[in-house]
């Protein structure tokens, strides 16, 4: 195990040294700074038919918005980060001339309740919103928006996909 993992480090100590990134500015965040990295290891020619790279802080129950502005708050900071980041990867996997082979997805393992909780939060439930992102990507939206009269106490019974599945 030592052997092949050595051997694998070395590999993509290889391909990372190959690489490089475009022109394309990454914001100072470590999903970025992961995404980043991902592209650098695409342009070195990593063979790897899937990256996971990980955001972390949203298991937030309380304080996810500022009271009375729910656009600015730890949740909202947390989607900018995100959304900047992809933004730049975006942009660098086309200076690099690789967007027609990438396909970004965004999942959680779990999802959160659609209703506030007493502490400006939400607590674990069964709601998520999965982003598909690239240029083979069909636009839209997929599936039926969700109906809130429907939800129970034990939150939404009829869930369109698991992320797994995706």
């Amino acid at each position: 195990i030592q052997r092949i993992s050595n051997a694998y480090a070395q590999r993509i100590q290889t391909v990372f040294n190959a690489g490089s990134n475009s022109t394309v500015v990454y914001p100072n965040t470590a999903i970025a700074n992961q995404l980043k990295t991902v592209a650098r290891l695409i342009k070195g020619g990593s063979k790897s038919n899937m990256y996971t790279v990980h955001q972390y802080g949203f298991d937030t129950h309380g304080t996810q918005v500022v009271a009375g502005n729910p656009t600015t708050g730890n949740h909202a900071n947390l989607l900018k980060d995100l959304t900047e980041a992809i933004k730049a990867f975006q942009d660098d996997i086309t200076l690099l001339g690789f967007e027609d082979r990438i396909i970004t997805t965004t999942h959680s393992e779990f999802g959160r309740t659609i209703d506030e909780n007493a502490g400006l939060g939400t607590d674990h439930g069964g709601v998520s919103t999965m982003f598909v992102i690239g240029k083979g990507v069909r636009p839209g939206v997929t599936g039926t928006p969700i109906d809130l009269t429907q939800v129970s106490q034990r939150g939404l019974t009829n869930l369109q996909y698991d992320y797994r599945r995706v």
